[in-house]
């Protein structure tokens, strides 16, 4: 059975001191990151809320990062596997977790100290199983770049608003284990967007309300090697793939609700039109040119 978070007791100042027992398992996939990991896994371990574990698994990284990892002794988990992408990494450490709760981190990112007791209290205020925060951008050195402030939306908003693009981000999230259960796992055959996917699994199919913390819990870092960089090429095209297929099921089982997710697809404003042309032009220029179009757009990011 698992167990409830504790009562929240009041001080005289009106401060709430929490006596949570439940685990927190933070799931680190890293693949050649040795250079940044140490500084995640810290951000991991230094959390105001104490009741967790760490667990960083190594997609089979090809520099350091083993040696990294086994300085932090008996600290951190350290499991080791067969490169297989970011979604296998994550669902290894799913297996491997003791915990009721799911922290994703990814190895270019830290946590803020109050992370993960905050997305708890949340959890515990909302009685939800999903909640995310806002981040902020940061670049290699860590200085901060950029702020993504999140918003809280009613169960409907914050769907028609998923379908047509990604809320939150994947190191900002908790989710409790029987998330899982009922929505499955992450999509090891998508080569990127896996978060996306689940999400909208989650969401749309399984009607799972998600929960906004507005703090800034999460440093999330924007370099050259970054993965996520990396793989906006095929984010982009997979996107729609994993929307459709998502519609598709929804369509069958749905008509209502598919109704009024097709419409908040497509754009109802001057803006929204123009992004949304833009966007289709895009996607019509030949995949080289793209990338081409994606460096220079990164690149121009930086200088500002």
């Amino acid at each position: 059975m698992t167990k409830g978070l504790n009562r929240r007791l009041w001080n005289s100042a009106g401060d709430v001191n929490f006596i949570m027992n439940e685990l927190v398992s933070i799931i680190i996939p890293t693949y050649n990151r040795a250079d940044v990991l140490p500084q995640a896994i810290e951000s991991a371990l230094k959390q105001t809320y104490k009741n967790i574990e760490v667990i960083v698994v190594d997609d089979g990284s090809k520099d350091n990062t083993s040696d990294v990892c086994k300085d932090y002794g008996s600290q951190i988990k350290y499991v080791r596997k067969q490169n297989g992408g970011i979604g296998s990494a994550l669902n290894r450490g799913i297996a491997e977790m003791r915990g009721e709760w799911f922290k994703w981190l990814s190895s270019d990112d830290y946590l803020q100290p109050e992370a993960v007791e905050l997305l708890l209290r949340k959890a515990w205020d909302e009685n939800a199983k999903i909640v995310y925060g806002s981040y902020r951008i940061v670049d290699r050195e860590g200085r901060v770049v950029g702020f993504h402030p999140e918003r809280s939306w009613d169960y409907l908003s914050f769907a028609a608003q998923l379908v047509r693009q990604h809320i939150g981000n994947g190191s900002s999230i908790l989710m409790h284990r029987s998330v899982f259960e009922k929505v499955g796992l992450f999509d090891e055959k998508l080569k990127a967007g896996e978060d996306y996917d689940l999400w909208l699994r989650a969401c749309l199919l399984h009607k799972f309300r998600f929960k906004c913390v507005s703090a800034f819990i999460l440093n999330y870092r924007a370099h050259g090697k970054q993965l996520t960089a990396q793989v906006k090429e095929d984010a982009l095209a997979n996107r729609t793939y994993i929307r459709n297929r998502i519609l598709r099921k929804i369509k069958a089982t749905d008509p209502v609700f598919y109704r009024f997710l097709q419409y908040h697809l497509h754009p109802h404003t001057l803006s929204e039109a123009i992004r949304y042309v833009r966007r289709f032009v895009f996607m019509q220029l030949p995949k080289e040119f793209r990338k081409i179009m994606l460096l220079y757009w990164s690149k121009l990011k930086k200088r500002r």
